[in-house]
């Protein structure tokens, strides 16, 4: 049988980060968990993604500079099995991978043996810059393996698989988010098989809220005894936007109403760059956040519409006027407009949403500066930033009114100012 190689993060980022171009901007943290060498304890796998645009990055002779601090800790049945502190420096000559154009990430991997229990697995991310902290928390069963005739490991998502020289080499994701021009993505887990069976059904369903969604899908496997790799091609083509939970279930081909291992993870199909069908709830949130790019009366059109789905046509109407390659799948002026609210909205948030502060509108409408100064100590004792757009000749002078880190305009933008892709 041919084995598998994960391809390892650290090695080949470059590689990664193309791969996961089209995924969501912001940090993503996966604990996943498969048998260790003896049988009895599980090997649970810690992957950090990083994209530099969740990092606030600032501007130094000609290259851009970040700094984090991660603390990753796994604790359960009592104690710490893990707890280690690190920081990290970033640094890149390229804006555009700091705001995602130009895909970039940092990476961490790492490996702990546990014994059978219950476990918390988080990491705490924390932009030195900012001093915003990004909490990521997931909870692990650890496995004895022996326990049991038939056991099966977590699903990691991947988005290709391909033959090398006798093995397949896998390229994870490690991301839940799935692009519809995806197509599909696959599941690879691990079993451990001492049945004495070998022909065995596997049944992958998608759930929402508990209930099935769409068509089950079924798979005929030949497992071997003992540890073997498999995977699974998950298509997407019947499955709507949103958030899922993917269930494999595995029977033995000649006892299919008995499950011998289940497994589930989750996972997220993201809309199309263009006609995404949005909530009422959410295409509300989307109409307020168009104040940077919309003029008054294009909200106004869109608000007016007597129906949801006419709401839907004309916001989409919006944008598809402002997008800059028409006929194509992405709509990048929508796609980078909205990656700014987000960051915005991590990176600026005071006693209002990120985004809707005075350094958030600023953001949003003139991206990332070219050079940022920071003076904690102004003449008057209240601290300033300023932010300089070389290319546009401008400067913009927030002040910390309050002290309290809520910065203000210290002269209010020029009239009619609002968001244009590539400007």
């Amino acid at each position: 049988m041919k084995r598998f190689s994960i391809i390892a993060l650290l090695v080949l980022a470059p590689l990664l980060a193309r791969a996961q171009a089209r995924e969501a901007g912001h940090p993503s943290f996966e604990a996943l968990a498969f048998a260790a060498r003896s049988l009895d304890s599980t090997r649970l796998d810690l992957y950090l993604t990083i994209p530099y645009s969740a990092i606030n990055f600032e501007r130094n002779n000609g290259i851009y500079v970040a700094r984090y601090q991660a603390r990753i800790l796994v604790e359960g049945n009592g104690r710490k099995w893990y707890d280690s502190t690190f920081t990290r420096t970033l640094k890149t000559p390229s804006y555009g991978a700091t705001i995602g154009r130009e895909p970039s990430y940092e990476f961490y991997q790492r490996q702990v043996v546990l014994p059978a229990g219950t476990y918390s697995a988080s990491i705490d991310l924390l932009d030195l810059r900012t001093n915003i902290l990004v909490p990521l928390r997931q909870n692990v069963i650890a496995v004895d393996y022996r326990a049991s005739q038939f056991g099966m490991s977590s699903l990691l998502l991947v988005r290709k698989i391909r033959e090398e020289h006798g093995t397949y080499a896998i390229t994870p994701m490690l991301s839940e988010s799935i692009r519809p021009d995806d197509e599909a993505y696959f599941l690879f887990f691990e079993t451990y098989n001492s049945t004495g069976r070998e022909k065995f059904r596997i049944e992958a369903i998608y759930r929402n809220g508990g209930k099935p969604v769409g068509t089950r899908s079924l798979f005929e496997k030949a497992i071997p005894a003992g540890r073997s790799q498999q995977w699974v091609r998950m298509p997407i083509a019947t499955i709507a936007r949103g958030i899922y939970t993917v269930e494999l279930r595995i029977a033995a081909a000649d006892d299919t109403a008995r499950a011998l291992a289940t497994s589930q993870r989750t996972v997220r199909i993201e809309g199309s760059g263009n006609a995404v069908s949005l909530s009422e709830e959410e295409l509300e949130e989307k109409m307020g956040q168009l104040r940077y790019v919309a003029m008054q009366s294009d909200i106004d059109n869109i608000r007016n519409a007597g129906s949801l789905a006419e709401r839907q046509h004309r916001y989409d109407d919006f944008w598809s006027r402002l997008d800059p390659t028409p006929g194509t799948a992405e709509n990048e002026a929508m796609d980078e407009y909205f990656r700014r609210i987000e960051y915005a909205d991590a990176h600026y948030r005071s006693y209002a949403q990120g985004w809707l502060t005075d350094m958030g509108r600023a953001y949003v409408i003139y991206g990332q500066p070219d050079n940022t100064m920071n003076d904690p100590f102004h003449s008057d004792g209240k601290a300033v930033e300023t932010w300089q757009y070389y290319h546009r000749g401008l400067k913009l002078v927030f002040l910390d009114e309050s002290g309290f880190g809520d910065f203000r305009f210290a002269t209010p933008l020029p009239p009619g100012e609002k968001y244009r892709y590539g400007n």
